[in-house]
């Protein structure tokens, strides 16, 4: 869920916003007390029964709706239930042009009725004294409360996506990182990515986010060079510890830091495949932090050498699933007990979704929790991003064990010809 503070204002401009429209449908419906507090010609043609009064008021009602529903909507309230377009950029920057039309609409009659009543500014003679301090000490302040809560609940849900990053709990905590194979069950998304290995024939992998090193143990026992890259110490150590890890060249730091590769047997440098497997390219949230984990990979790369990794699609609103009753897990853990996790949608402000995963230890009680944030790039935006950091992309395959739902991506480090500005371009026709 969003932040508490952003939901009650959300739900206290959705109740100005409905209040303020329910007065209007009444009116619309031959209801007149509280007309005289509106004043004016408009006070005339309710009474009269004006008919382009009263379908005017019908619109204003409609409209009133919309934008009070739209404040909860946009906050990110129910939003694991929702559309993905609902709180996508374009409709948040209409909820922004809402609220500022009504607290500008609401501040500036407000400020001028207010100094009506002060003697600052003089009425005209004819003017009814009733209907203006009405407009100056309730209507007019009504719209402004509107607009300022509903600006506000946007506010404190703005997207952050340009914050440093954190490493989560679930890799970086100590005792998540001892659970975390046991609750990721068998792995077998790692068949694709096995089976790429051999047919590129690549003898050396860098495996970015390598968390607890289960890919690059894997490669390793194979005969492959494996580096394995990953922020979260605790889960290097889990890795450590591994059948093969002694093969396996840890490195602890993020993917902005620059890799030292070494020589190659047949005397070049480089690397010849870089992966980020599971969630990894997700993790990402700004597009500078993305641009550099690109610019790590083709810097480690031989000239041609190969980048994979997979993303979700958006549209297949994946975390539709993300909840107990879809993705519960349990497991008995060797010297730990039972241990019990499920994840929670807490946030999604596309392209970022947010989560929380709650695992429970049997053997103590204790629940420790991680929160995660993914940023969901569409397959043009990443196609776009590998072309601006020098890669070719080669091929988007489908993911064998989420048929349909991911994009497994297929680049290679761009070797311009002689002559040749180096930029990136594609394989695909």
């Amino acid at each position: 869920m969003p932040p508490r503070r952003a939901v009650a204002l959300a739900l206290v401009a959705a109740a100005l916003g409905v209040g303020h429209a329910l007065f209007s449908a009444y009116w619309a419906l031959g209801g007149t007390a509280m007309l005289d507090t509106i004043g004016g010609s408009l006070e005339e043609a309710g009474r009269d029964r004006d008919p382009d009064l009263i379908a005017g008021l019908w619109v204003v009602v409609v409209v009133k709706l919309v934008v009070a529903v739209a404040a909860p909507i946009l906050v990110g309230v129910g939003a694991a239930t929702l559309p993905a377009w609902a709180r996508s950029r374009v409709p948040r920057l209409l909820g922004w042009v809402a609220a500022v039309v009504l607290v500008v609409y609401g501040g500036v009659l407000t400020l001028v009725g207010l100094l009506i009543q002060a003697g600052v500014i003089e009425a005209a003679d004819d003017a009814d004294h009733r209907a203006i301090a009405w407009h100056a000490y309730f209507w007019d302040p009504w719209f402004l409360l509107w607009g300022l809560a509903f600006a506000a609940g946007l506010w404190l849900t703005r997207p952050r996506g340009t914050e440093a990053p954190v490493v989560d709990a679930i890799f970086a905590e100590p005792r998540l990182a001892a659970v975390y194979d046991a609750l990721d069950g068998d792995r077998d998304d790692l068949d694709v990515y096995t089976a790429l290995v051999d047919e590129l024939g690549a003898r050396s992998v860098l495996d970015i986010g390598c968390g607890t090193g289960t890919f690059a143990c894997l490669l390793a026992r194979r005969g492959t060079d494996v580096i394995g890259l990953d922020p979260a110490e605790a889960s290097l150590n889990v890795a450590r510890r591994k059948p093969g890890a002694d093969r396996v060249r840890w490195l602890a730091g993020d993917a902005s830091a620059p890799v030292a590769t070494g020589p190659r047997a047949d005397g070049g440098t480089g690397i010849d495949l870089v992966t980020m497997i599971g969630n990894v390219a997700q993790v990402f949230l700004a597009d500078e932090d993305w641009a550099a984990a690109l610019a790590t990979a083709s810097a480690a790369l031989r000239p041609g050498g190969w980048l994979a990794f997979e993303v979700r699609d958006p549209a297949r609103q994946a975390w539709r699933g993300w909840d107990r009753a879809h993705a519960y897990r349990r497991a008995h853990v060797p010297g730990v007990g039972d241990v019990e996790a499920w994840p929670e949608v807490t946030d999604v402000r596309l392209p970022l979704v947010s989560f929380r995963w709650t695992v429970v230890f049997a053997a103590d009680g204790v629940s420790l929790t991680s929160e995660s944030t993914l940023r969901l790039r569409s397959r043009d935006e990443v196609a776009a991003s590998l072309g601006a950091a020098g890669f070719a992309l080669h091929e988007v395959r489908g993911a064998p064990d989420r048929p349909g739902a991911e994009f497994v991506f297929l680049a290679h480090r761009w070797v311009p010809p002689p002559g040749a500005a180096e930029e990136g371009t594609s394989d695909d026709a």
